[in-house]
């Protein structure tokens, strides 16, 4: 799936934000490599921390905005969650027909099956 498919100004936002992101947990984790007294192990920490919770905020943001991903689950999911089953439909269909043949209206609401051709019956007893 492309990703412009999604807002075209969100997505490109969300790679720049990403990418940045991405760098600045790269270089707190040098930091905490590189941090030599208490005071600057505390900073780093504090500062890497930081950088992970927003990492994760931003992938909590693209699971929200990734639609299309759940809409090709849903269409692939053989048990639907929702909607009317067509058998609902199928045993309901025979009802209202057998109660529009018994009305007694002067006009037909439903054109009679054409009667049998002499012709026919005489094939199929020879």
């Amino acid at each position: 799936v492309h990703f412009f498919t999604y807002d075209r100004e969100f997505i490109t936002q969300y790679c720049q934000v990403s990418a940045l992101l991405e760098l600045e947990s790269l270089l707190s984790q040098q930091s905490l490599r590189e941090a030599f007294s208490d005071a600057e192990l505390s900073t780093a920490k504090q500062r890497h921390q930081q950088v992970q919770d927003y990492i994760q905020q931003m992938e909590e943001i693209w699971r929200e905005m990734r639609w299309i991903m759940d809409a090709l689950q849903h269409a692939r999911y053989k048990q639907p969650s929702c909607g009317v089953s067509l058998s609902g439909f199928l045993s309901e269909a025979g009802g209202p027909m057998k109660e529009k043949t018994r009305s007694s209206s002067s006009h037909l609401d439903y054109l009679p099956s054409p009667v049998p051709s002499p012709e026919t019956s005489r094939k199929l007893n020879s």
